[in-house]
């Protein structure tokens, strides 16, 4: 992937989550076999382009008793025929046939031709869906992948609030043991470490569901507990219109969108091209052998030889089925035309949210480092002050929380603007390399 801040040592990288869920994704691999089902479609004799030979042949055998009229002469007088019956049983025919037959459409409109860009965009249609597939499995890796460090980090954050929250419950204790502080200040400061802990025991249990749902993805075993990289570095993206030149060009919904459109535009030349005559040749090389029995002229008959013909077939009128099967094809060109655009309309909003959405949350999250450092100095002042009974305990919680939301706000922002990030590089085509 581009623009990636992510660096990974001994650790679960994201690039290792996402290779294992794409290696134990069923969804996948269903589609790489409709890829492979397509691809082994796209060649010329499928489309009808190239002629068909076959060897073709028969045989018959009869066994029947025969009752035969046979001219014998004719009267001398009168000059009729004079005619004798004969009769056999068990009279045997037989006639067998072996040919070797050529068929070749040589005209037809270039319905064939375009039959065959057909198959072609198919199986690019096919590879495009599967990337569609494989960038859906990414993000949905990514998703929960980046949810797992955030809230590993709010798990330290938060750890980090409750410790804090204990060394003032012991130090305010040890201030009632001297007659310093009165009970309610324990109590207080108490009743802050239980909200602490019921804090992190609930993000503990956000912790477990997401680190279950990743090993559920890359196919692991669920209580898998392999480390992640929770420290992520965002990057300065290219321009908005670099990333819509970009979208254009890459952009897997909008090149589905092309690939319908250039096959919808196919069809429509395959049904133009019935208006057109069709010139087919045939030849055959044969032999024929046939027992005729004993009362033919001609018992056994033997032949061989070439047959050859041209067959010319102009399509003239069928009922108005031609001529609504082009205007059919016309309407969904006409509907793919109205979707590429609408598509096209739809990505560029999603770009431009994206990206916008990615420059305000940068700007904010820069914005709230600094937030987040005044926080802390705020704090380590207030903290100061309590432990040199300059302030109270209200004060120095008061102080606990603004930090805590503070680094929290900071450590939700760093993960949305990296999600806006990688659907930047959706959009864009950027999240797979392009073969």
């Amino acid at each position: 992937m581009s623009w990636s801040g992510l660096v990974a040592q001994d650790q679960l990288s994201l690039e290792e989550a996402i290779q294992a869920a794409l290696v134990s994704n069923y969804g996948i691999r269903v589609a790489q076999y409709d890829v492979q089902a397509s691809e082994n479609t796209v060649y010329r004799g499928n489309a009808g382009l190239l002629p068909t030979l076959g060897v073709q042949g028969g045989a018959n055998y009869n066994n029947n008793n025969a009752r035969v009229d046979i001219i014998a002469g004719t009267d001398p007088v009168t000059g009729a025929p004079i005619t004798e019956t004969r009769e056999a049983n068990g009279v045997e025919t037989s006639s067998a046939n072996l040919g070797l037959n050529l068929n070749w459409t040589v005209f037809n409109g270039f319905a064939n031709t375009r039959r065959f860009e057909i198959l072609a965009a198919t199986a690019e249609l096919s590879r495009e869906q599967l990337r569609n597939i494989v960038e859906q499995q990414v993000i949905q890796v990514a998703n929960a992948y980046y949810q797992l460090a955030r809230l590993s980090r709010t798990q330290r954050i938060q750890a980090q609030t409750l410790e804090r929250s204990k060394e003032r419950l012991a130090f305010v204790q040890n201030q009632a043991e001297f007659g310093v502080a009165n009970s309610l200040a324990v109590l207080n400061a108490r009743v802050d470490v239980n909200t602490d802990s019921v804090n992190l025991a609930i993000t503990l249990l956000s912790l477990d569901n997401s680190r279950r749902n990743l090993n559920f993805l890359m196919g692991k075993d669920l209580d898998n507990q392999a480390n992640i990289d929770v420290e992520v570095a965002l990057s300065e993206l290219p321009s908005l219109e670099e990333l819509e030149n970009m979208v254009a060009a890459n952009n897997v919904s909008i090149q589905t969108a092309e690939q319908s459109l250039q096959l919808n535009e196919l069809s429509l030349r395959v049904s133009e091209a019935a208006r057109y005559p069709t010139l087919s040749l045939n030849s055959s090389y044969g032999l024929n052998y046939a027992n005729n029995g004993p009362f033919s002229f001609a018992p056994k008959i033997v032949s061989y030889g070439f047959a050859g013909g041209v067959s010319l077939n102009v399509p003239i009128y069928n009922g108005s089925r031609l001529t609504r099967g082009i205007q059919q094809s016309e309407i969904t060109v006409a509907q793919s035309n109205a979707q590429l655009t609408q598509v096209q309309q739809q990505v560029l909003r999603d770009l431009r949210n994206a990206y916008f959405s990615y420059q305000n949350n940068l700007q904010i999250y820069r914005l709230q480092q600094l937030s987040v450092e005044a926080a802390r100095e705020n704090y380590a002042r207030t903290e100061e002050r309590f432990r040199l009974g300059q302030s109270t305990s209200i004060a120095f919680r008061e102080a606990q929380l603004n930090l805590l939301l503070a680094e929290n706000r900071l450590n939700d922002l760093l993960f949305d603007t990296r999600l806006n990030e990688l659907t930047l590089l959706q959009l864009t085509g950027s999240l797979l390399p392009r073969e």
